[in-house]
Order: structure tokens, then sequence, then C-alpha cells
């Protein structure tokens, strides 16, 4: 009992250090989307992809759509699912679409997601939630953490299935609903894939049950393949779509490794 109370008061202190970490610089975390030529043109495509599901979701609602000004047509973005451009649209049509509304979305998934992995470890040590207000402080927390696109969504499920698989105690239903968010988090993010593929060995590790492991594996298979064939078939035919999508990967796949390093440095 006093290992629960002392995790509850340690997350109750990390939300409040978070809380003044966010205020502190508010300035940052808050910043106009002209803020770098690169985050600018992902923070509006965001806000497109998600304007333009109010134009119909079919026949294809899982794959994001965008708006093509130069021809005034709506067309699919067989790049990327559509679930987070759907629930951000949502949030934009009650809050309102500003840019305010739109790092608040990514500001508040980020420490959601920070929250749920510190939670997941199940120690009552006060260092595991500090980390939550440092990841905040840092320069890649301050930096990423107001993203607005889909990475926040991949945050979340992150933290979500980490969070899931370490409820004490884990029954039948329970993995259930790990695989039913696994699958859910596909649709909002693809790039789930491999994270969620280190979380299904973790479970195996952990338990030990063949039988787990195996249904794991083949929900994410199918989850994956799944959401693949519907960006694909965004395309308008799946030839092409599956053309598109490895094209994609070929490029970002080759991208030479100083390269990355010089723009995580920036």
């Amino acid at each position: 009992m006093n290992a629960d109370k002392t995790r509850r008061m340690a997350l109750v202190m990390a939300l409040l250090l978070s809380a003044a970490v966010l205020a502190a610089h508010r300035q940052t975390f808050f910043r106009p989307f002209d803020d770098t030529q690169q985050e600018s043109i992902a923070s509006f495509h965001a806000y497109g992809l998600a304007a333009a599901n109010g134009a119909g979701l079919w026949p294809n609602p899982f794959v994001a759509r965008q708006i093509d000004l130069g021809h005034s047509r709506i067309k699919p973005y067989p790049h990327w699912p559509n679930g987070f451009f759907l629930f951000f649209e949502g949030v934009l049509r009650i809050f309102g679409r500003t840019e305010t509304v739109g790092r608040s979305v990514a500001v508040l998934g980020s420490l959601l997601a920070f929250t749920l992995i510190a939670a997941s470890l199940n120690s009552s040590s006060v260092l595991v939630y500090g980390a939550v207000p440092l990841a905040l402080l840092s320069a890649a927390g301050r930096d990423s953490a107001p993203f607005v696109f889909a990475d926040v969504a991949l945050y979340v499920f992150v933290g979500g299935l980490l969070w899931i698989s370490a409820r004490p105690g884990e029954s039948k239903p329970g993995n259930w609903v790990f695989r039913a968010a696994m699958i859910a988090g596909l649709f909002f993010n693809h790039l789930l894939a491999p994270y969620a593929a280190v979380i299904v060995l973790l479970r195996w590790f952990e338990k030990r049950s063949a039988r787990n492991l195996a249904i794991d594996a083949g929900a994410l298979a199918a989850g994956s393949a799944a959401v693949l064939a519907a960006l694909a078939a965004g395309a308008g035919d799946l030839r092409a779509g599956a053309a598109e999508l490895a094209s994609a990967f070929q490029l970002r796949s080759s991208y030479p490794l100083e390269s990355w390093y010089r723009i995580l440095t920036q």
C-alpha cells in the first residue's frame, strides 16, 4: 500500500513539475508555425489533411487525403493512415482551427505518452517519474513535443501499449485489450509496427507464453498488412499504391546517416 501511495504522489509531483515546465517555456512549446520551414510545412500539412476529411470519407476512410489547391479537389495521400487526422479534425471543429489548439494536442499527447511510459515501469522511485518533466525540459523534448503531426499518435500508442502490458495480474481480456490497442494504433500511425514488435517480444520475455507470442505477432502482422493494403488501395490501383509506398520507404531508408545526424543536431 505504501508503494502505491508513493507512486501516486510521485505521479502528481511529476505532472505538477511538467505543468511548471510548460508554463516557463510556453513561448517555445506554443511557438508560431513559422519557426522553421520544415516545421511549418509539416504543421500546416496536418491541418490540411485533417480538413480534407470534411469533404467525405469514402470510398476509403482509412487513407489520409489532402487538398489539391491547383486542381480544386481532394485526393488520397497514401503515405499516412487517416486515424490521427480524423481525430485532429474533430478537435479542431470543437476548439477552433488555431495554432494554439494544434500545439496543445501535440504537447498534451506527448505528456500523456511520457507519463504512461513512466507508469508502465511500476516503480516507486521518484526519479522514474521525474524523467517526465525532464524529458519536456530537454532540448529534444522542447523541439519535438509541440510537433503537430502523426508523431504524437505514435508516442501515445507506444506509451499505451507499454502501460497495458505492465498491468499487474494481466488476464486474458487484458491480452485482447493490448492487441486491440495495437491494431488501432496502426491506423493512427503505421510506423508503430516496429515499436509494437519490440513490446511483443518484451511481453514474451516477461511471461514466457509461446501462445500469447504467436497471437500477438499474428495480430501485429495482420494489422500492419491491413493498414498497408488500405494505403496502397488509396492510390486507386493496388500495384501503383504498393510501388509508391515502396518508393517512399526506399527514399527514407537510403538517407545518409551523416545527414540524419546533421538534421537532428539542428
